[in-house]
């Protein structure tokens, strides 16, 4: 049984975005059997294997209760063949921490929405489910040795990454920053090495997930690539804990624009199918 076919069978979230669709599964520990479980621990090791070009077994041979560590289980599809798929478990700190594990995408060149990769659309989705209540904030966070999350942390919002790269000014809350990326620390790898200038675990991994992380980190922003090759050693397993720190309004406006845009473009696909079919039908009815 395939990831499509599992969470289908399964009373899920669903929502259709441009040509993907999107499944969001809450609880997936106490929802899944035994062996839906294992199935997808396997289909998931298949689809890294791919992804990154190496065996990434070593990563998911160490998660005997993987879900029972998450909240979420986000997958994405087109035409029913899995291309993405995250997993979301919320932490408390300083407060409330989105934290997004395991960002794994094909690298599918067509856009989702304009502006918006599979990446950044699975994120602003997971924004969007846990839309704070007024005047409250959450942060989000990601470990990862992956460069280009840190692209996409960047994207949400420039002013509120964490660590800073050496092209920044400071970030305008270091504390609130600081303070949650300590806390994912002491939560995710409480027992290595962690550099909180630059937000770096210590052989947070058993190595580097990635088969040729050179070709993997080409075609990086200049003060990105310089960043990884500075502080982080991949073969050594280190990876960068990642915050972005948004206000409550910047979490907000995230969501709205988000939200008009995949409208815009879903009714700007509906339109285009309405008018093909007519164009077909009169010219059906002319021969």
């Amino acid at each position: 049984m395939d990831a499509y076919r599992c969470f289908s069978k399964i009373n899920t979230y669903s929502r259709q975005c441009g040509q993907f669709e999107l499944i969001c599964l809450s609880n997936p520990d106490t929802r899944l059997s035994t062996q839906d479980k294992q199935l997808l621990i396997q289909q998931f090791r298949i689809e890294t294997d791919s992804i990154y070009q190496a065996d990434t077994s070593f990563h998911w041979s160490k998660h005997a209760n993987y879900f029972a560590q998450i909240d979420d289980i986000w997958t994405v599809y087109l035409q029913k063949e899995l291309v993405a798929f995250s997993a979301v478990s919320i932490k408390y700190g300083p407060e409330q921490i989105i934290y997004i594990d395991n960002m794994n995408v094909r690298p599918i060149p067509r856009r989702v929405f304009p502006g918006y990769s599979l990446g950044s659309m699975i994120t602003h989705e997971i924004l969007r489910k846990y839309l704070p209540r007024f005047g409250t904030r959450f942060s989000i966070a990601f470990r990862t040795q992956n460069p280009h999350v840190y692209k996409l942390a960047y994207s949400i919002l420039p002013n509120g990454v964490y660590p800073r790269l050496a092209t920044d000014c400071p970030p305008r809350d270091l504390v609130r920053c600081q303070n949650i990326v300590k806390t994912m620390a002491s939560l995710l790898s409480p027992a290595k090495g962690f550099s909180e200038k630059t937000s770096v675990i210590q052989c947070a991994y058993s190595g580097c997930i990635y088969g040729n992380f050179q070709h993997f980190t080409a075609k990086l922003p200049a003060a990105v690539d310089l960043f990884w090759k500075e502080n982080v050693r991949p073969e050594a397993g280190d990876a960068v804990l990642i915050a972005v720190c948004p206000t409550y309004w910047e979490i907000v406006a995230a969501v709205g624009t988000y939200s008009f845009v995949r409208r815009t473009h879903q009714l700007v696909r509906a339109l285009k199918s309405i008018i093909i079919n007519l164009a077909h039908k009169q010219s059906e009815s002319q021969v």
